[in-house]
C-alpha cells in the first residue's frame, strides 16, 4: 500500500480496515514547540530504526491476529468460538 506519513498510532489502523502488510511511505514523528504547535520532529536515524523495528513488529502481530481469525472462521464458519 503507497502512503506517506504514517504515525506508529494509526498504523495498525490502516492495517486493520485495508487489510494490507506491506507499505511504501515515510513515517512522521511530530514535536509539540514550546508555545504549543505541533511541528514535524528533525530527522533521527536512531528514532527511524526504532519506529521501523516497531512497525514490523505491529505488522505481524495483525497479520497473526488475522490468520487466527480466519482460523476460527473456517473450522466454525461464523468466526465465533
Amino acid at each position: 500500500m503507497a502512503g506517506g506519513g504514517f504515525a506508529l498510532g494509526n498504523l495498525v489502523e490502516v492495517v486493520r480496515r485495508a487489510g494490507v502488510s506491506r507499505f511504501h511511505g515515510s513515517f512522521v514523528r511530530w514535536e509539540v514547540t514550546d508555545g504549543g504547535a505541533k511541528r514535524r520532529a528533525p530527522f533521527s536515524r536512531t528514532a527511524l530504526e526504532a519506529d521501523v523495528r516497531e512497525a514490523v513488529q505491529l505488522i505481524q502481530r495483525e497479520r497473526e491476529k488475522r490468520k487466527t481469525f480466519r482460523n476460527v472462521y473456517a473450522l466454525t464458519g461464523d468466526g465465533r468460538d
